[in-house]
Order: C-alpha cells, then structure tokens, then sequence
C-alpha cells in the first residue's frame, strides 16, 4: 500500500514504527509530508496537544497475525514498513524504530531518538540530541550541540561540534565509541573497563591509555563524558575543514 499525505505545522512530531525503515529530512517548508509503503501493519495519524503523532504498527486482531505469519512463511514477507517524512527544518522529534533502519537528516530543536535494534544515521543536525540504542549501530556526523547518547549494545561513532551548556555523555555497555569531536572546548572523561582508550590529536599523534583518561581540550569550557564496559573508546581532535560533509 502506497501513502502520501500532508499534515499541517505542528509544534513537535512523534513517530514511532514497529519494523522498517524511517527516513526524516527536514527542509524549508510549514508542513509535514508522509510518503512511502508498508506490508502488513497500520499507519495511524492524530494529535496530542500541539503535537502530531503518526504510526506505523503491526496488526494487532489474532486473525491478521495468523496471516502475516502464513505470508511470512510461505514468501518471507515480514510485516515491514518504508516511510519518508519531510518536515520543517525547525522541528522537535521524537522518533522511535523497535525493529529496523532510522535516519535524521538535517533537523534543528529537540531530538529524542529510541532504536531497538539496527542501525541509525543523524546528520547534520543542531540541538540537543537524546538516543537510546538497544541493538543498534549508530552514526552522527557532521552535528552541533549537546548529546546524551546510550547503546546497550551497539558501536557508536560521533562526529560534530558540542555545545558548551551543558554535560555531554556518550556510552555503550558493549560496543566501541569514537568521537571526532570539531574544535573542541571541553573537559572530558573517558573509561573502557575492559579496553582501551586512544587520543588523537589534530596532527594525528596518538596516545594510549589503558582504561581511562581525562583532560582537558580548549579552555575546557564543556564537559563530555565517554564510558564503555566493553569495548574501546577514541577521541579525536578535528578541525572544521576536516570534519565530515
């Protein structure tokens, strides 16, 4: 089934499917536009306050699971869905993928991202950034602001800008974190309980530590704290014409 359809601006935008790919891009506009398909599952679209809320989820009457697992088995066709939203540039987002693929691009406010397990791409956006991983991989490139990002299991790779405002926190309970951080002003705090930690300098000199180490970038300005249980941690120092497109 195919769909496309536009709301109205709305203050926030919460959206939530249950097994797919999502792709959000924001753009100059004032309204928000939905496209894309889905197999087996129920696109839904309302309102909460000033916020719009759209889902994509699984068929819930017995009967319709009953059919999705007969198609499954007979076709390999899972219950999965391809959504693109095109949204204002300024938009505060809560975006939540239990089963799949999620990209943010180019998206200015409040982000709160939740992935259960897969992968998920943020680039080039500004604000303030929650993620919650709990199997999935994730990227964030080219990024200006504050962060609060956890990975229960899950390789994480950070490349931007950190605002100085408030404590920025990068962890994983299994998985490898690189932060290429641009022009960075900051103290930072980094543990590998059972890895290690590699600082890179601008120059590319490199300097190892066995599981922990703390510093000071700039005038130390910021804070960022990076923890790990297992896995190896690296912080590197970029300058803007180095840092990715």
């Amino acid at each position: 089934m195919e769909i496309l359809e536009t709301f109205p601006l709305h203050e926030g935008l919460e959206i939530k499917i249950d097994s797919g790919k999502l792709h959000i891009q924001g753009e100059d506009r004032k309204d928000i536009n939905v496209s894309g398909s889905f197999r087996n599952m129920v696109f839904r679209s309302g309102g909460v306050g000033k916020k719009l809320v759209l889902s994509c989820l699984f068929r819930i009457k017995w009967f319709q699971w009953v059919y999705a697992w007969a198609t499954y088995l007979l076709k390999k066709e899972w219950p999965t869905a391809d959504l693109h939203l095109k949204v204002p540039r300024e938009c505060n987002l809560r975006a939540n993928v239990y089963s799949g693929f999620l990209s943010v691009d180019g998206i200015t406010g409040q982000m709160q991202v939740q992935v259960g397990s897969g992968k998920a791409i943020v680039s080039k956006c500004t604000g303030n950034l929650r993620m919650l991983l709990s199997g999935a991989e994730c990227t964030i490139k080219s990024f200006s602001g504050s962060v609060s990002i956890y990975s229960y299991t899950g390789d994480i790779d950070f490349n931007g800008e950190l605002f100085t405002e408030s404590t920025n926190r990068i962890e994983s309970l299994t998985g490898t974190i690189k932060a290429s951080l641009v022009n960075p002003d900051l103290k930072f705090n980094a543990k590998a309980s059972t890895g290690q930690v590699t600082l890179v300098s601008e120059d590319g000199a490199k300097q190892n530590a066995k599981t922990q180490a703390y510093g000071t970038i700039g005038n130390g300005k910021g804070s960022l704290q990076l923890k790990t249980s297992i896995g190896n941690i690296t912080i590197e120092t970029v300058s803007d014409r180095k840092s990715q497109p």
